[in-house]
């Protein structure tokens, strides 16, 4: 799509801006009409009235896609079309400042019936409190505040136009409302308490009546700590906020999704409330049909399907309730369960193209995608190689792969060029050099600006053999690492404890993750070694990076398939018993992580379904 870029005329605000658009069109009843959009930053439409369809542009200023909808539907012979766009122009994990703007153009057959130009008139929608830049999280980004009280009528001009710009096609398909989450309501102090089933994400939609002008406050969470739901946690306030009017109040916003099981409302009077909560929003999947007998490896199984359907939408999210950012490990987790979860391969090579867009000029690949953090996890752009090399024996998508493998060059190429005269690679300085939550698994001041002196961990260095190692499945091409193998076994092997550590510096610490990619690189391979996996000096993987801890298991012994299916039930039953209905970041729940927020619906947590599915099924 090649087409004009447009903005509202004499918009000063330049973050957490709303601008809507409106045109008419004439539609035949012979052929469908398809919408192609792009815009910075997400959109709604509505055709006649109706909302038609919803999404956020996740992409990098540098390489901009469309969505194609389909909106036969909605058309009759006369239409009319209003957009509405919210810019947001505050950097954060899940999106990257870009120029605002909106493109579009509306098909049937080869006929424009409409596109974007500056004969498109437009204003501000000043419902919503332009300029606020209230933040949720430093990772999710931005709130809202709409007031139902104001009567816009700006008036509508011609759009301002920002030249023509080019689109390629996003590849996947768009999400869609699933209805109205059943909801029970009950009063709290100053307010009402809204709880539902099983954790959902979900646009959030009013319909009340309020005696009176007043202000709602909504807090949304996933668990009730010390019996409410935790708004505040430091800095993070997780809440949007309505101006209702006296009367009627009717309202759905189609941009921020929220998700979790319960929303506290603070207002100042009763409402007369026929329902507040989610409208859901699913990605259109075809959900495979597994059948186990044993009734918890069954229960697991569909928790994990439905986490990772609470992690699916505009991209993968780590969490649909915190950040909702798409990152190389989450996702590589996502996509290896969803291989045996779901049909097609749409999503995972839409998110693949997009992980690529994020190749940054020193080599490493962006902490998410797109972002506007400046630092990078070096570890998680390690594990990039891995995730392609499984999308290519999963889907057979050669085509797909071809284009991502001189990233994956790029990114060898760069941490080769970080081997320094130790003969290792050093913890990379002004980066995050993390590896999992597990306490102990990363060294104190791991931003890497904070390293001094130099820092060398094992787990990185033997990630860059273990990159190499499927950059040689998926190409043929070997790179020598023999020498680095020496250096690492030279410097991190304690033979007394027959283990490697974890780093060279500070206290002496050693983890199944550091010693399963030590295995799993063939540092070695004897069943000497294997059997010390099972050391209880270990420090345990966490759910994320068990498996490599389950894989290098696998490769010593197939038998330890008993070992690991036993885990998974013991680790998820403890979930399940606390009444979990997706599974957690961490086995501590909400008060792991950072202060209390540990989210309790994590996709990379869904790993039982590839384990439970090879080896149980």
């Amino acid at each position: 799509m090649q087409r004009k870029w447009i903005w509202a005329n004499n918009d000063q605000i330049e973050q957490d801006s709303y601008a809507e658009f409106i045109g008419c069109f004439h539609a035949e009843n012979t052929e469908k009409v398809l919408l192609n959009i792009a815009c910075d930053s997400i959109y709604n439409v509505e055709i006649n009235g109706a909302l038609a369809a919803f999404g956020a542009c996740a992409d990098y200023p540098h390489r901009k896609y469309y969505d194609s909808v389909d909106i036969t539907k909605y058309c009759k012979a006369e239409n009319e079309i209003k957009i509405t766009v919210w810019y947001l122009g505050y950097g954060c994990s899940n999106y990257k400042i870009g120029e605002r703007g909106l493109a579009f153009e509306i098909l049937q057959g080869d006929n424009v019936l409409l596109a974007s130009s500056k004969d498109i008139l437009s204003r501000k929608n000043i419902n919503y409190k332009n300029g606020y830049c209230k933040l949720i999280t430093s990772q999710l980004g931005l709130s809202f505040l709409y007031d139902n009280t104001v009567e816009n009528t700006l008036p509508f001009a011609k759009s301002e136009e920002k030249g023509e710009r080019a689109f390629e096609p996003r590849g996947r398909k768009n999400c869609v409302l699933n209805g109205r989450v059943p909801v029970t309501i009950s009063k709290i102090e100053n307010g009402y308490r809204i709880a539902w089933e099983r954790e959902t994400v979900g646009f959030l939609e009013l319909d009340f009546v309020s005696p009176k002008e007043q202000k709602l406050t909504i807090a949304y969470g996933e668990h009730l700590g010390f019996g409410k739901v935790l708004r505040h946690n430091g800095e993070q306030d997780f809440s949007v906020e309505f101006v209702a009017k006296a009367g009627e109040n009717q309202y759905r916003n189609a941009f921020r999704r929220l998700a979790g099981r319960y929303l506290d409302i603070e207002c100042e009077t009763e409402l007369d409330i026929r329902y507040i909560g989610l409208n859901e929003v699913l990605y259109p999947l075809e959900k495979k049909v597994r059948t186990f007998a044993d009734p918890l490896s069954q229960k697991i199984y569909d928790v994990c399907v439905h986490t990772l359907v609470c992690c699916m939408h505009d991209r993968y999210e780590d969490c649909p309730w915190r950040e909702q950012s798409l990152y190389v490990m989450d996702s590589r987790n996502q996509m290896l369960c969803g291989y045996y979860a779901f049909d097609g391969t749409e999503f995972p090579a839409a998110n693949l193209r997009l992980i690529a867009d994020g190749l940054r000029q020193d080599g490493l690949l962006d902490i998410c995608y797109p972002t506007g953090k400046k630092y990078a996890i070096p570890f998680f752009s390690l594990i990039f190689p891995m995730q392609v090399y499984e999308y290519q024996q999963y889907t057979g998508d050669n085509a797909l792969v071809e284009t991502l493998i001189p990233t994956i060059r790029q990114i060898l190429d760069g941490f080769e060029k970080h081997i320094d005269e130790t003969g290792l690679i050093p913890a990379l300085k002004g980066h995050w050099n993390y590896y999992e939550w597990t306490e102990g698994s990363y060294a104190d001041g791991e931003f890497g600006g904070a390293i001094t002196p130099t820092h060398y961990d094992l787990i990185l260095n033997c990630a860059y053999i273990f990159a190499c190692d499927y950059f040689e499945k998926l190409t043929g091409e070997k790179r020598d690492t023999m020498a680095l193998k020496e250096t690492i076994k030279r410097h991190f092997y304690n033979e007394e404890k027959g283990l490697y550590k974890l780093c060279l510096s500070g206290k002496e610490r050693y983890s199944q993750l550091g010693n399963a990619f030590a295995y799993l690189i063939g540092l070695d391979n004897t069943p000497a070694f294997a059997k010390r996996l099972f050391s209880k000096e270990l420090i345990e993987a966490s759910l994320s990076m068990r498996s490599f801890y389950y894989d290098a298991l696998l490769q010593a012994d197939e038998k330890n398939k008993d070992f690991i299916l036993n885990d998974i039930k013991t680790r998820y039953k403890k979930m399940l018993d606390a009444g979990a209905t997706t599974f957690w970041e961490t086995e501590l729940g909400w008060q792991d992580t950072i202060g209390f927020a540990g989210s309790l619906c994590h996709g990379w947590s869904a790993l039982p379904i590839y384990y439970l599915c090879k080896y149980e099924q």
